[in-house]
């Protein structure tokens, strides 16, 4: 996948030329060029970037304002910066504002080319250890709410789950609230609940029995924990169900 990059150069000729330049053999789509920050700021509230390219010395908004504007809004784009000057106050202030490279114009293809490359090989490593990341999260979670389905009737610690998944306690319990939108300790609880309610279809079955059947400790707190959830007692939601 390319990495999308944006041009911002008030130079015409400059700008058209870098334009022009084969960014597609370093895997590198340049998708917009500007002739101020304040336009590409705005592109960049639109449209998702890997790479800003942009000039020092700018009109309406210099090249550093800009720089300290998508440090602050989009962190995760990587900078270089372009200037006509070997000032070193420049170089000093975006090293500080986290640019990648600093380069001096005329600009030399060659170097560019390095730099960019670089920095697209960067981006791509990243969004495909932000895909295995997801892939493996996705997966553990499968994996738990599997257990949970096969062993709700057991007492179950979060950190069994955690271990029948590889993860350990604390990074499996943001992962399952990340993924499901509910805490594991409530997620547990809840299909506890729907799985008793489903028993509650045999009127043979005690409370007592039902709260046994689906792993709650004790009868006292099923009853706490199902009131809390249905706003009933398993009694009273028994009786309304016939």
């Amino acid at each position: 996948m390319k990495s999308k990059m944006i041009i911002i150069e008030d130079e015409k000729i400059i700008r058209e030329g870098l334009m022009q330049f084969e960014w597609e053999q370093i895997g590198v789509d340049a998708v917009a060029a500007f002739d101020n920050g304040i336009s590409a700021l705005e592109f960049l509230h639109r449209t998702a970037v890997d790479i800003l390219l942009t000039d020092i010395r700018m009109p309406l908004m210099s090249g550093i304002e800009l720089v300290k504007s998508v440090r602050k809004e989009f962190p995760e784009i990587a900078i270089v910066c372009l200037s006509g000057y070997s000032d070193y106050e420049y170089l000093r202030e975006c090293m500080q504002q986290g640019v990648k490279d600093y380069l001096l114009k005329p600009i030399d293809k060659k170097e560019l080319f390095q730099v960019i490359s670089r920095l697209a090989g960067e981006a791509s490593e990243e969004a495909k250890d932000e895909q295995n990341s997801a892939y493996i999260q996705n997966h553990a979670i499968r994996q738990a709410l599997e257990y949970i389905e096969g062993n709700y009737y057991r007492p179950i610690k979060i950190e069994d789950v955690a271990k029948s998944v590889c993860l350990s306690p604390v990074y499996f319990s943001y992962v399952f609230k990340k993924q499901t939108g509910i805490r594991f300790v409530d997620y547990l609880s809840d299909f506890r609940i729907k799985k008793a309610i489903e028993l509650m279809d045999d009127p043979m079955l005690t409370i007592h029995t039902i709260a046994n059947s689906v792993g709650f400790v004790s009868p006292r707190y099923f009853a706490e924990t199902f009131k809390k959830r249905k706003g009933m007692t398993p009694s009273e939601y028994r009786n309304k169900k016939f």
